[in-house]
């Protein structure tokens, strides 16, 4: 897998590769000032994370240490990126930071203290000011992290968040939007005000032909960017022989 990047304001355009590497690149993400990509890929079994000029060109590594680093996102000043660390054995928020001579820093670990209560790190996004990051971290609805650290808060929702997430922020940051399912089972966007109206759905993927797919979920200028899948499924016969 790699990373292309296409254009929207032209028509037939083809898409121009960003990377050509033997290993997958994935989870691209737009910098603030639109001049570079983050996105991570796999070095032997740990995902690092790097940066690249939105033109294509030499990335450059931002984690090199032993934990797994994935889902990279940046903060609107561009100097910070949030990642999600070592998903399916010990979840954590990691912090990287850019000094004036271009270098990024070690990871500054987040911990989510809701109460008296330790919640495990998921998918994370900043706000549109920098002063807080949301997550989807486990039950109950979408979580506020102060982005300097101090304890968190979750905005109770009956829409699940256990298994769903890329939670994404409105244009004034006063609503989260994340995926989950609707009453009937249906993957669906779910609109979480963070002044504690009542959550709503605003669209239901209900076409079979056209579901939503795994991976996938922007909110940008105005816009929901999603993935729909088109799956299918073969059948094979073998003959079976015996020895």
């Amino acid at each position: 897998r790699q990373i292309y990047r296409l254009r929207l304001d032209t028509a037939g355009a083809a898409p121009q590769s960003l990377t050509t590497d033997s290993t997958g690149s994935f989870w691209s993400a737009w910098s603030p000032s639109g001049q570079e990509i983050a996105f991570h890929k796999f070095r032997g079994a740990r995902r690092s994370i790097y940066v690249m000029p939105a033109e294509g060109g030499a990335p450059i590594q931002v984690t090199n240490g032993r934990d797994d680093e994935r889902s990279p996102e940046w903060a609107p000043d561009g100097r910070q990126l949030a990642a999600l660390a070592n998903w399916g054995t010990k979840p954590q928020l990691h912090l990287f930071s850019r000094g004036s001579d271009g270098r990024w820093s070690s990871p500054r670990a987040i911990a989510i203290v809701i109460g008296a209560d330790t919640a495990v790190a998921g998918l994370t996004v900043w706000s549109p000011d920098g002063r807080d990051l949301a997550c989807i971290c486990g039950p109950g609805g979408p979580v506020i992290i102060p982005a300097t650290g101090g304890p968190a808060r979750r905005i109770a929702s009956p829409f699940s968040t256990v298994g769903w997430g890329f939670p994404q922020w409105s244009a004034d940051g006063q609503t989260i939007y994340h995926l989950s399912e609707d009453s009937g089972r249906v993957a669906a966007i779910i609109a979480v005000p963070i002044g504690g109206e009542a959550p709503r759905v605003l669209i239901r993927f209900d076409d079979a032909t056209r579901p939503w797919h795994r991976f996938g979920f922007r909110a940008r200028g105005g816009r929901f960017f999603v993935t729909l899948g088109d799956e299918k499924s073969d059948i094979w016969v073998a003959e079976i022989n015996r020895r």
